[in-house]
């Protein structure tokens, strides 16, 4: 099988998932992108942009359980606290005035007045 054969294999194996060698897939990709026959560089190109769009939603998969395991925490970690976790956005405390945490002290609380 030639070159534009194997690139066909290889594209069906990143699309289906296929548990193939990704980081000699990414070299033998790379090095076609240089190939003289401009179907063969086309070819790789869209393999590697796939392989990319493939990866960054893998990332996001991953990170977005990150997250959810966060909140879920912090939402348990309220609750054993007494406090309403729909009150909690971004680690701090919601009034209906001041930011309950913060660095900073409110007009109503500055020592001295």
């Amino acid at each position: 099988m030639g070159v534009r054969g194997d690139l066909r294999l290889l594209e069906m194996a990143v699309r289906r998932r296929f548990n193939i060698d990704t980081e000699k897939a990414a070299r033998e990709v790379n090095e076609l992108m240089s190939d003289p026959d401009p179907r063969v560089q086309l070819r790789a190109l869209g393999i590697a942009a796939l392989m990319e769009s493939m990866n960054q939603k893998d990332e996001h998969k991953v990170i977005d359980g990150q997250l959810t395991a966060r909140d879920s925490e912090l939402s348990r970690i309220a609750s054993d606290l007494g406090i309403d976790p729909r009150l909690i956005v971004d680690g701090s405390i919601q009034t209906d005035r001041s930011v309950v945490g913060t660095t900073q002290p409110t007009e109503a609380i500055r020592p001295g007045k």
